[in-house]
This record gives C-alpha cells, structure tokens and sequence, in this order.
C-alpha cells in the first residue's frame, strides 16, 4: 500500500511541476518574439505561421520580401511584395479581387480575421481600416491615435492583431471606391501608404530590426498625427 502511494505521489508531482518559460524563436531581431506557434500577418495580408525550429514568422515574411538579401526593403521591394500576394488572391485571374476570393480569403487561407472582439473583420478598429472607415487613409489607417505599430492585441482585432499596423482587414482595406473588389492600382498604392506609414524616419528603407522595435513599441510611445 505504501508503495503503491509513494509512486501516485511521484506521478502527481511530475505531472504538476512548471513547464518553464514558454520557447521562444530564434532568428535576427526575433528576440522576445511570441512563442513557437506564432501567427505573424504581413503588411499585405500574407499570413505566417510559425514552425518549431525555424525563425520568427516576421523573419521569414521579411526575407521574402527582400528581393536582393541586403537586409533591407525598398518601396519597390515591398510593393512587389504585395504584387505577389495580389496574383495569389485573384484566384481565377482576372484581374480583381473580387468578392468570393475576398471570401475564400477570410474563410480559408486567414480564418483569424473574424476574429472576435473591437475591431474584427471588415471596417473595424479604432479610427477605420476597412470598408466604412473614417479615419484610415488609403489602403490603410493612420498609426497614433487611430493605432499602429505597438498598439494593444485588446484594443484591435482581425488580422490586425498579428501585424505591424492596425488595420482588422488588409485586403479590404485597399477599396478605394468601395465597390467591394480589389484592383492592382489599389493594392499598389495601398503598399506605398503602407510603406511609408512604417517609415517613420523617412530613410525609405525599412529594416527588420526597426520593424521588430516598432512591434514591441509600448501602445502610447507613439506620436500622435
């Protein structure tokens, strides 16, 4: 009896004792990152997600987008990024992003932007984003008081949560005209607001470093615009 006892006493107390600090990604920049099975939301609406064993998922976007591997992304790098991931959306290429491969994308390939909570799904967040938005501008909201880079997870849903600026939707948040599809011009210039709201320094060149910082930026660091 007593032995039976002694061993029900070793198993609870493995299966009781602490985890230890969640893992983190390795990987340049990727310190104090979110644990291995991170979701990481690109300025274009690409999601990432993180592999065990591999770098941060942000890494992995960046060195996609970095067409020439200098560690550092142009205007035109980053608007070719999202060409790329424009020509994966329009699914019968056409030309458009049209409302059913709007569908297919919130469905299947980024089911998180219906997430609930302030802000989720189209023309939610704090000061616009989407469709009906106020204060976004084009292809995108303004970073501030309408939130950015380093806002609260609590205080903005959708895709925006697992991102770098605060917009729920990033697909619709390119509808200029509202008319519920999405074309290269748009998305273009929807990358050029984008970029430039990431380039806060005006070097027209955006690093992972400076990304990373900005991401992990306390919600009220930001300047007000």
């Amino acid at each position: 009896m007593r032995a039976h006892l002694a061993l029900l006493l070793v198993l609870l107390g493995t299966a009781c004792a602490p985890a230890g600090p969640p893992r983190r990604f390795g990987g340049p920049g990727a310190e104090g990152m979110r644990p291995m099975n991170a979701l990481f939301v690109s300025p274009a609406g690409k999601p990432f997600r993180g592999v065990p064993g591999e770098g941060a998922p942000i890494a992995s976007w960046f060195a996609e987008a970095d067409g020439d591997g200098d560690g550092g992304l142009s205007l035109a790098e980053f608007q070719a990024d999202f060409r790329r991931w424009f020509a994966a959306l329009d699914y019968d290429h056409d030309g458009e992003i049209a409302p059913a491969e709007v569908t297919r994308y919130e469905t299947e390939i980024l089911p998180e932007t219906a997430g609930r909570g302030p802000g989720a799904g189209i023309g939610g967040g704090r000061g616009g984003g989407g469709m009906g938005r106020p204060g976004g501008g084009r292809g995108g909201m303004r970073r501030g008081g309408g939130g950015g880079m380093g806002m609260s997870g609590a205080m903005i849903g959708g895709a925006a949560r697992f991102g770098l600026l605060a917009i729920p939707h990033p697909i619709m948040a390119a509808d200029e005209d509202l008319n519920r599809g999405i074309s290269p011009a748009e998305f273009d210039r929807a990358a050029a607001t984008r970029f430039n709201l990431l380039d806060e320094a005006r070097q027209g060149r955006l690093t992972l470093a400076g990304l990373v910082a900005g991401r992990r930026a306390p919600p009220n660091s930001r300047r007000r615009r």
